[in-house]
Order: structure tokens, then C-alpha cells, then sequence
């Protein structure tokens, strides 16, 4: 169970990580294209490994 939750407490950063680029990213009048989607997959791996 512990290994549950310490998984899903790391996606969860991760998608708010990734929504927080995207916001950033829209607010500075740039379009979302494959390099934030990239930034968005490695963050969410660095996150569930550690």
C-alpha cells in the first residue's frame, strides 16, 4: 500500500508540474508542441523514480 501511494503522491506532482509548464508556456504566447510534452513525460519519470 505504501508503495501505492508514494507512486500516485509522484504523479500528481507530476501533472501539476506539467499543467504549470503549460500554463507558463500560454501566458508567454507560445503554443504547446512536442518539446513541453517531452519536458512533461521526463519530469513525471524523474518524479515516480524518486
Amino acid at each position: 500500500m505504501n508503495h501505492f501511494i508514494k507512486h500516485t503522491g509522484g504523479l500528481v506532482l507530476a501533472i501539476a508540474g506539467a499543467f504549470s509548464f503549460g500554463v507558463i508556456a500560454l501566458q508567454q504566447g507560445e503554443s504547446i508542441n512536442a518539446i513541453w510534452i517531452v519536458i512533461a513525460t521526463i519530469c513525471e519519470e524523474v518524479s515516480v523514480i524518486a
